[in-house]
């Protein structure tokens, strides 16, 4: 054997199966680009077992918590005391759920005197309402690749 054929023969025999073994081991353990997240919601506390959950997500902090600027939206038969949705082929990210019982299923967050709420609402992070809704970095929750559960207790 050359020179050349002894080369060929070195590259066949342990480079080429050693590089595609290399290959193969950083592909499985780099991200994939575009790769999707999916957030699991639990809402509970609700006071009764009538009504449809809704449920709002939202993705651009301005956008927070104005129903018409959602991003996507669940809503939910209620059959119990607690119910769940899930969000799908979500990108990585940060992300802020609003969340009301329509106990009467009218479609609209029912509210009082001075705007008092009359049915009950939550967010994720279980973020505080103090005389207006909390701002979206108190709701946030961080996306990454797979899967992310969060609870939400709704307040009357």
């Amino acid at each position: 054997m050359g020179m050349s054929a002894l080369n060929k023969t070195i590259f066949r025999g342990i480079l080429l199966p050693g590089l595609l073994a290399l290959a193969m081991i950083l592909a499985l353990a780099l991200p994939v680009p575009g790769a999707a997240a999916e957030l699991r919601v639990e809402v509970t506390g609700l006071r009764s077992p009538s009504g449809v959950v809704r449920m709002a997500l939202f993705a651009n902090p301005e956008d927070f918590p104005d129903n018409d600027k959602k991003i996507a939206s669940k809503d939910v038969k209620v059959n119990g005391l607690s119910t769940r949705a899930v969000f799908k082929n979500l990108s990585a990210g940060n992300y802020a759920v609003a969340v009301f019982h329509d106990e009467n299923e009218n479609n609209i967050f029912d509210r009082g005197f001075l705007g008092i709420p009359l049915e009950g609402y939550g967010f994720s992070n279980n973020a505080r309402v103090i005389l207006s809704p909390p701002e979206f970095a108190a709701a946030a929750v961080s996306l990454t690749e797979g899967r992310s559960d969060i609870s939400v207790t709704i307040n009357y």
